[in-house]
Formats: structure tokens, C-alpha cells, sequence
């Protein structure tokens, strides 16, 4: 008989014929709340007393009339009720969702909270529904606030940087628990006892529960050869400290060395004289200083035949130059007789104007009218051997012509020991070279294996009689890749990752690392190993491209792909000219709800209206957890395949279904998620069809007189 009655209810959807088994209709139009749950176990006692308590709670209703409105009270122990809603803008609370509550002391050493949510009448004020939600008062496990990491990049302060108050140390942090009124205070702590802040300053005073900072401190007094940074989680009202964490820092008192120009090249060797008169000279630089203070800045200037020094520099957003990098400088006409153009890079205090280090360099200004590369370089600073035997080498160059002729064209050659020369271009779509611009070189092994540099060669030539009216060359030693351990650390505060965060890009990963005996032209690059063995890189954008050899900063990773429970952070030391691994670590961090033992769960589900009229709109409201996708489909046949099916759809949202004329009876709405290991709950949601509201009937049309007569005649 069971199955009978199944087999009529299904079928009563699709033929409209068929009588439909639904409720009565005093039943199925009732108003009702039909879900109202909380996700807490228990009150906290301390919470309560303190009316800092916070409970989540869920709910649903159906049949909901538009004169409704839901409100949350609580049922005090002498019968009293309380209203235990927060604050909101808009007074009007929905048919279904989530929120947050906020309980009284119950009185009468009462060992349980009572809430309840009303369905009112905002008209009649009459009761139409309601439900109750009872959780005992005791002891909340594990949700007392809490500092759970405090880190440092450092643990060594030079007392050079201390005295000069110009060190800084990169921290961060992670806080459990958090209350709403409170906030974090970073101090050290000085050599009597006494504490000191140490922020620097920020536009926004409030201190977000994780994150990445720089702290600021100063000299702890006396003979100190320690100190200790503090961070502490205060309560704002009362100034009560919460919870804090220390960190101790050692005082290095090794002489700070001397801020150094380590670098400065001029990419060219000379200039033309026309391009400087008309001011379109443009001279490419590179630099890269070691040892650079704070509030520190780089200086291009060109220095006169009068001795007057002019700056080169062309337009930039950013007034403040990186320690390392490549530009272009413009320089003008020297000025005389001159002959060549002297250019310089200084390094000054930004605050005195004090200069820490110059670097200087010339090039020669060329006349007439004679085709000339007046410029062929390289940023690399050497070629690495296993590179070049695996033909895996690439060498960055720069270059330009003047005065080239119609018919000239530029090639790119390595020159080999016994002077025969190879050609290392690559392919490209276009045969013509520019006269100015960069590009990628691919030289080969050398001819012997004792030869100790390569020859790179450009040449400008005739393409219709090989006449070669000027070549360049550049020399770079062959290193071999050294082997062994540069990172020292690469490590993160973040305990896991959220599913839903990775799925929507807005994931992020705090990280921090440390590298020592860092060679030069090296580089570090931030990526994501994913669960088919591919790479990418999980980046932020970033004003610097030369990552600092340790510091903390924030990656971004993606979803792993396949039925992963974690992502794979990975760290790499590469060499800039050949792209080699010299050294990498990884970090492995679990997924928040992607474990296989954590099902998807349905917080809510509901449909409106319910009933609705044939041929009307369904809206569809849902909120799950623990899931990685949902799907929502109409199911209207006999095997309950889904006839409408919507997938890509938020873990919590809404979505509106239309339905066709032909149906009537009832139709059935299913929710399905799914988390990363390929789990599935499901809930079905049944809504009612009636017939559409009758269009009213027009009114018959007035007759007069003459048109009785005229009708009757």
C-alpha cells in the first residue's frame, strides 16, 4: 500500500488529471517557523554574567505571511521574556538564515537558557508560530581568548639600528576567541620592568586577530644584552589584559656595516650627440646596494663639465628607488667640448641629505651620422655550466643601434674559443629585430671543458650584401651551481585553510622565511605544488620583484584539485640567469573542512512561497557546512532523476526556479553538497501547487436608449 500511495504522489506532479494526496488545505497554508537551531553546545557562564555572551543561531520558516516578522526572545527563570536581539539596520528579519543572540543572566541559579524565536503578526500582534531552544550554562571548552603564535623573523636586534632607533622587526600573530570589545597592544619590555609601546603608526587603531606587522623598539637601558617584545590582548573597557605572549631578542653588538653601492652599470658605451641636443637620449643603469638604512633613497645625476649635477631621472609613481633593479636615465648635453657623459648614483639620507655611498661611470658621446650599438648588456651576472650543458641557459640582454640602415638587421651569437661563432637567438615569429629593446639569449657549452666564460656577440649588418657595419661583445664568467642548504626556515601561523576560501580565491597564507648565504643574482619565488604534480605561483602582487632574503608576507594559494586534504606550500631559491633550483622547502597545511571525516552538513533549507501557484517562482534559500559545492535541481519523474538541475552555486545563498503551467500537486526541490573527499548529504523540500489567482471579470458594457432602439428595430 505504501508503495502505491509513493507512485500516486509522484505521478500527481507530472499529470495534472491525477487527484493530488496533499495535506488539508488549513494545514499546508499554515504559517510555521520549521527549523530553529544553534551550532553552541553551551552558555558560558562567566560570558553571561559579564553580557558578553554571543550564541549562533539558525532558522526557517514556511507559509510566511508578508504581515510577518520573526523575533528572538528569551524565557527568563521567573517567566519574564527578554528581547536578545543585537542591533541591526533593517528591522526586518528574514524568512531564513543565520545570526547571533545575545543572552541575560537567567536568574535563580537557573542551569539552562531559554530562547525563542515568535512568528508575530505585525498587524494583530497575534503569535503564529513559534519554536524553543534550550542550552545548558557551564563552562564554554576552548573559547577562552587566547594569543596562540607570536613570531618574530628575527631574533637578533643590532644595537647600532637600537641606538639610531631605526630597527625594526617583522612579527606576527594569531589570536583565539577573540572579544568583540578588545584589541592588541605591542610592547617591550625594558631593562627596570617597565613597558613601552613599540607599534608604528596606522591609520586603523583597531588590530586585525592575525596577521603580519613590523614592530619598532628602542634601547631597554642599562647593560642589556636582551630584551623582550610583548603583545598583549586587552580588554577596552576595562584595560584587563586577556592573554599575552612574550618574545626575546638578543642584542648583536657587531658593528653595523657600512651602507654600499655594490653595483652600478651603465648598459651602454656611448651616446648620440643628436639624441642628447633633442633631449630623446635614453641610457639604460642597473644597481643594487647592500646595507641600506632606513629612510634611505638613490639619487641619478649627471655631472656637468661646469660641475654642476643635474638629475636623470624620468617620471615615477613611486619617489622611493629599490635597493636593486634596472631604469633608464635621460642625460642631457654635458655641456663644452665634452666628449663623453659622466653619470652617478648617490645614496643620501632622505631626512639630512647625508650621503652614504656614490657610484660613478661614463660613456662616450658618438657624432655623425655612422651606424653604431651604442649599447649591448646583460643584468647577468655569470652563466652556470650544468645550465649550459642541458641547453637549458638563458641570459637576459639589452640593447641599441643608432643611424642603422634601411637594410640592416641585427643578429645575437655566442663566439666559441676556436672563433667561430653560433647563433643563440630564439625562435621568433618576426625575423626583424628592433633596433633598441631586451630579450632572451640561449648560449651553449663552451668547445672545452676548462674554458672559464662565454662570448656573447651582437652585430649589426648589411641583409642584402652580409656587410657589417658594427659589433659588440659581452664576457661572462661560467660558475657552477653550488650545491647545499640556503633556506634556513619557511614556516606559517595559519593552523589550516578554509575550503570555501580556496574555492573562492579569497585564501590567504601568512608565511615567513629565512635565507643565509644567499648568492648573488638569486631570487625567491612562492608556489603551490597541486594534487597532478603541477606548479603554480601563489604571489601577491608586489612593488619589489627582488624578495628580501628573510621577512614575512602572504601567499595566496588556489584549490588543489582531486579529493586533497591539505595544500603544498613551496619555497625556491632560483638563480635569475639560468632559473636553476639552488635550494627549496616545502609546508603542508590541512584544508578545514575537506577531511574525509567531516561531512557536508544542510544548516537550512527552505522554499517560497510555499504553496505557490502553478507557473510561479520558486525561490530557493540554503546554508550548508563543511562543503566544497551544492547543486539544487527540481525532481519530477518517477526515478527522482532531476529534470532542473543548477550546480556552481554558493555554499550559502539562493536561487529561484521557475515552474512550468502543466504542473500542479506538489513538486520536490533537493539540495545536495558535496565536500572534497566526494561525500553527499541531501534534503528534499516538498512545495504545494495551487491554481493561479482567477483574473477579475470585466464589467459588462453600458447600453443606452438609442442603441435599445436602434437594436430592437
Amino acid at each position: 500500500m505504501r508503495k502505491v500511495l509513493m507512485f500516486v504522489l509522484i505521478v500527481s506532479v507530472l499529470l495534472p488529471g491525477w487527484p493530488a494526496l496533499a495535506a488539508p488545505p488549513e494545514q499546508a497554508n499554515r504559517p510555521a517557523i520549521t527549523a530553529f537551531t544553534s551550532t553552541a553546545t553551551v552558555v558560558d557562564r562567566t560570558q553571561l554574567a559579564q553580557r558578553t555572551a554571543r550564541i549562533p543561531v539558525s532558522w526557517a520558516t514556511a507559509n510566511r505571511p508578508n504581515t510577518a516578522n520573526l523575533v528572538f526572545e528569551q524565557v527568563l527563570a521567573d517567566g519574564r521574556v527578554v528581547n536578545v536581539e543585537l542591533p541591526r539596520d533593517n528591522p526586518w528579519v528574514a524568512s531564513s538564515g543565520s545570526g547571533v543572540v545575545a543572552p541575560f543572566p537567567p536568574g535563580d541559579s537557573a542551569t539552562s537558557v531559554q530562547f525563542r524565536v515568535r512568528l508575530v503578526d505585525l498587524l494583530t500582534q497575534n503569535t503564529l508560530d513559534q519554536r524553543e531552544l534550550s542550552l545548558p550554562v557551564g563552562e564554554a571548552p576552548g573559547d577562552k581568548p587566547a594569543v596562540r603564535t607570536f613570531t618574530a623573523a628575527s631574533s637578533t636586534v643590532s644595537r647600532a639600528t637600537l641606538e639610531a632607533r631605526t630597527a625594526r622587526i617583522p612579527v606576527s600573530w594569531a589570536v583565539d576567541n577573540r572579544p568583540n570589545n578588545s584589541n592588541l597592544v605591542f610592547e617591550e619590555v625594558l631593562a627596570d620592568g617597565s613597558a613601552v609601546n613599540v607599534e608604528l603608526p596606522r591609520q586603523n587603531p583597531f588590530v586585525a586577530s592575525a596577521g603580519n606587522g613590523v614592530v619598532a623598539p628602542v634601547p631597554p637601558g642599562g647593560s642589556a644584552t636582551s630584551f623582550k617584545i610583548r603583545v598583549r590582548l586587552i580588554d577596552l573597557a576595562t584595560l584587563n589584559t586577556l592573554d599575552q605572549k612574550e618574545l626575546t631578542i638578543t642584542i648583536d653588538d657587531t658593528p653595523a656595516p657600512s651602507p654600499t653601492i655594490r653595483v652600478f652599470n651603465i648598459g651602454a658605451s656611448s651616446v648620440s650627440s643628436q639624441a642628447l641636443q633633442n633631449r630623446t637620449a635614453r641610457v639604460p643603469v642597473s644597481w643594487a646596494v647592500e646595507n641600506r638604512p632606513e629612510n634611505a633613497n638613490l639619487v641619478f645625476e649627471q655631472v656637468l663639465t661646469d660641475g654642476r649635477a643635474v638629475n636623470v631621472e624620468l617620471p615615477r609613481p613611486n619617489p622611493i628607488i629599490p635597493s636593486s633593479g634596472n631604469g633608464v636615465v635621460a642625460p642631457i648635453p654635458p655641456g663644452g667640448s665634452a666628449t663623453e657623459v659622466s653619470l652617478r648614483v648617490r645614496l643620501i639620507d632622505t631626512r639630512s641629505g647625508n650621503v652614504y655611498a656614490t657610484a660613478e661611470g661614463k660613456l662616450s658621446i658618438v657624432e655623425g651620422n655612422t651606424p653604431a650599438i651604442v649599447q649591448f648588456s646583460t643584468t647577468a651576472q655569470s652563466a652556470d655550466r650544468q645550465a649550459l650543458i642541458s641547453r637549458t641557459a638563458r641570459i637576459p640582454v639589452a640593447w641599441e643601434v643608432i643611424n642603422r640602415p634601411n637594410t640592416g638587421n641585427l643578429v645575437f651569437e655566442q663566439v666559441l674559443e676556436d672563433g667561430t661563432a653560433v647563433n643563440v637567438e630564439l625562435p621568433r615569429d618576426n625575423p626583424y629585430v628592433a633596433s633598441s629593446g631586451t630579450g632572451v639569449v640561449a648560449p651553449v657549452a663552451p668547445q672545452k671543458p676548462e674554458t672559464t666564460t662565454i662570448t656573447l656577440r651582437l652585430r649589426l649588418f648589411d641583409v642584402a650584401n652580409s656587410t657589417v657595419y658594427a659589433e659588440r661583445q659581452i664576457s661572462l664568467p661560467i660558475t657552477t651551481t653550488p650545491t647545499g642548504s640556503f633556506i634556513t626556515s619557511f614556516s606559517t601561523t595559519a593552523a589550516s585553510v578554509e575550503q570555501a576560501a580556496l574555492q573562492n580565491r579569497t585564501a590567504r597564507i601568512p608565511v615567513a622565511w629565512n635565507v643565509t648565504n644567499r648568492p648573488q643574482n638569486t631570487n625567491l619565488v612562492f608556489e603551490q605544488i597541486l594534487a597532478d604534480g603541477r606548479v603554480v605561483n601563489v604571489e601577491l602582487p608586489r612593488n619589489v620583484p627582488i624578495v628580501p632574503s628573510s621577512g614575512l608576507g602572504v601567499t595566496a594559494p588556489i584549490p588543489p584539485g582531486g579529493s586533497a586534504t591539505s595544500i603544498r606550500l613551496q619555497l625556491r631559491l632560483i638563480n635569475l640567469s639560468t632559473f636553476a633550483t639552488l635550494d627549496s622547502k616545502e609546508i603542508t597545511i590541512p584544508i578545514a573542512g575537506a577531511q574525509t571525516g567531516e561531512p557536508p552538513k544542510i544548516a537550512a533549507f527552505s522554499a517560497a512561497p510555499n504553496p505557490a501557484p502553478r507557473g510561479s517562482t520558486i525561490t530557493l534559500t540554503w546554508e550548508t557546512q563543511n562543503a566544497t559545492r551544492v547543486s539544487v535541481s527540481l525532481v519530477s519523474s518517477l526515478l527522482a532523476a532531476p529534470a532542473e538541475e543548477k550546480t556552481g552555486l554558493s555554499l550559502t545563498g539562493s536561487t529561484i526556479f521557475t515552474l512550468p503551467m502543466e504542473m500542479s500537486g506538489q513538486v520536490t526541490f533537493a539540495l545536495s553538497a558535496f565536500n572534497a573527499a566526494g561525500q553527499e548529504t541531501r534534503q528534499e523540500i516538498i512545495v504545494s501547487l495551487v491554481e493561479p489567482p482567477a483574473p477579475p471579470e470585466e464589467p459588462p458594457a453600458e447600453t443606452t436608449p438609442e442603441a435599445t432602439a436602434e437594436g430592437t428595430g
